[in-house]
């Protein structure tokens, strides 16, 4: 699956990309359209606060094989995955695990920007 295709899988929480725009299957066009939107709407959004583009496009980057990322890289493909759907609440258990230090920063200041972020951990438990 491409980083693309992971994405879009979470709206329904499903791990197989579905229907004929690999957004979820028994969708309107409208919705199937919003949905594409949405993934290429957040891919967009971290590509602007990534720190490592490698040379390489937002393009490029989307059709990316998932399984050939890193596994902090993966992580954050799963992050993006967790948030694409718009929930109201996520809990981010381990989220940072195999990411480097100025991808952790890149992603607070994505979930800040995305107006994702409400409230860091350390702010109920100094």
């Amino acid at each position: 699956m491409s980083v693309w295709d992971v994405v879009a899988t979470g709206f329904d929480g499903g791990f197989i990309s579905l229907g004929p725009r690999r957004v979820g299957s028994g969708l309107g066009e409208e919705e199937q359209q919003n949905r594409v939107e949405r993934v290429d709407e957040i891919l967009k959004q971290w590509w602007e606060v990534r720190p490592h583009h490698r040379g390489e496009g937002l393009d490029t980057y989307a059709k990316r094989n998932f399984a050939d990322l890193a596994v902090g890289e993966q992580s954050l493909v799963i992050v993006l995955r967790a948030l694409v759907g718009k929930p109201r609440l996520v809990l981010l258990d381990e989220a940072w695990s195999g990411m480097d230090a100025d991808t952790v920063k890149a992603v607070h200041a994505f979930l800040r920007s995305s107006g994702s972020w409400a409230h860091g951990i350390r702010g109920y438990f100094k």
